[in-house]
């Protein structure tokens, strides 16, 4: 399943979208980002699944750089998710081992009926 895919079922889903936003005040901060990354099983006794690498740092970054609520995301998702959905940009925000970087809230799904920009 590809992000855009993700995003939209946290969009259309809406149980996950209500709780996502009201589950006993519980707030969620979504942070995506897209790319390579190594991804490995780790441990002797105990296995762990886990996943490596600049992407998924930057992901980490996008989470905790993001508001209680949205859906932040960085530059590789936009470009994937642009013609999809409404997006808001935050403008250049600092980010830690990357600078200044413009990252994105995603508002909601674009209708059927706009165009394309």
């Amino acid at each position: 399943m590809g992000w855009n895919q993700w995003v939209d079922v946290i969009f259309n889903d809406p149980i996950l979208h209500f709780r996502l936003m009201n589950f006993n005040k519980m707030a969620f901060r979504v942070g995506i980002n897209s790319g390579p990354l190594v991804a490995g099983v780790i441990g002797q006794a105990k296995y762990q699944y886990d996943l490596w690498g600049d992407t998924v740092n930057l992901a980490s970054r996008m989470e905790s750089h993001g508001a209680a609520g949205k859906v932040h995301v960085a530059p590789s998702t936009y470009d994937l998710i642009k013609e999809s959905f409404d997006c808001a940009s935050r403008g250049n925000i600092p980010i830690k081992g990357k600078g200044e970087m413009e990252t994105w809230y995603v508002l909601d799904r674009k209708s059927q009926n706009s165009t394309p920009s």
